[in-house]
C-alpha cells in the first residue's frame, strides 16, 4: 500500500478559511465570506455567438444576510504576478445583493502583505495563491 510523507516546518494559520457558517432551519447551511477574503467574481461578457464567462478577483468589505455582500475590485500591482492592492475609486466598490450571491464563484487563498517580506515588498497589498490562474 502506498503511502505518501511529507515534512510540515511552518503552521501559518491554524484558521486558513475565513467564512462564516450560519445553520438554518431545514437542515439549509448558509456561508458568508468574512471581512478581508478574496473571492472570484463571476462577470457575463455577452457576445453574439455565446456567453463568455470571466471571473475578477474582488476582497469582501462586509458581508451580512440583511444588506448583502459589500466587495472592492483588487487591481493587479505593477511588476508582480500574484500581488494586488485595492481599487482607489471609492465608486467601484459593489453591493451584491442576496438573489446575486450565486455571482461569488470561489475563495482565493491569499494573505496581506507587510511590507518587510522582502526588500522590494510593497505594504499593504494583497498576495493570492501562485496556483490561482490569473488572465492579464
Amino acid at each position: 500500500m502506498p503511502r505518501n510523507y511529507a515534512i510540515v516546518h511552518t503552521v501559518i494559520s491554524l484558521n486558513p478559511f475565513k467564512m462564516k457558517i450560519y445553520k438554518a432551519e431545514k437542515r439549509n447551511i448558509r456561508v458568508f465570506p468574512k471581512k478581508g477574503s478574496a473571492c472570484a467574481l463571476y462577470k457575463s461578457d455577452k457576445t453574439l455567438d455565446s456567453i463568455k464567462r470571466t471571473c475578477e478577483i474582488v476582497e469582501v468589505d462586509e458581508s451580512s444576510e440583511e444588506t448583502g455582500i459589500t466587495v472592492t475590485p483588487l487591481v493587479k500591482v505593477a511588476g508582480f504576478k500574484t500581488v494586488f492592492h485595492r481599487h482607489l475609486d471609492s465608486k467601484e466598490t459593489k453591493v451584491i445583493p442576496q438573489k446575486d450571491f450565486l455571482k461569488i464563484s470561489h475563495q482565493i487563498p491569499s494573505y496581506l502583505l507587510t511590507g518587510q517580506e522582502s526588500a522590494n515588498a510593497p505594504k499593504e497589498v494583497v498576495s493570492i495563491s501562485v496556483l490561482t490562474e490569473i488572465a492579464d
